[in-house]
């Protein structure tokens, strides 16, 4: 939010970036800052970010979705659009954090219509059944890594 931005500036801090948070947005943000004498300092950065291993983190990300769904289902049931319209901002920001880049573009086009005043529940059942199709594609194809690995 704007407002917090300037608040952050007056405390002192020369930068932010937006989320949703893109990896290769993050990457040359902290190259800039990254300390080096040579100009690799973005393969630096890059190659110190890329052997983090975030594995655990999507796992849980993926065990997360299944809560996921079953609140946009609770919400679908209630047709509570402010509630479907803040659980798509969520999901957008962490599946995109996380490499769920369809996931992350379903979830942003349910808030985004929601956003731009489609309040009736009839104007956003085609994103919303996208999106609970995409949350389940993404368990279904867990589930078989799992069972298959």
């Amino acid at each position: 939010m704007e407002n917090d931005v300037e608040e952050y500036y007056s405390l002192g801090f020369d930068g932010y970036i937006q989320k949703p948070i893109d990896r290769q947005m993050l990457i040359s943000t902290i190259a800039k800052f990254f300390n080096s004498e040579d100009d690799n300092t973005m393969s630096q950065a890059n190659s110190v970010l890329g052997n983090v291993d975030m594995s655990d983190l999507v796992s849980e990300f993926k065990t997360s979705l299944v809560t996921e769904l079953e609140q946009f289902i609770t919400e679908t049931n209630k047709r509570d659009v402010d509630s479907l319209r803040d659980l798509a901002h969520r999901l957008s920001g962490t599946s995109q954090m996380f490499g769920f880049t369809t996931l992350s573009q379903k979830a942003a086009t349910l808030e985004k219509n929601i956003q731009q005043g489609n309040q009736s529940f009839e104007d956003i059942q085609p994103d919303l059944n996208a999106l609970i199709y995409e949350i389940r594609r993404v368990l279904i194809k867990e589930i078989d890594s799992t069972s298959n690995g």
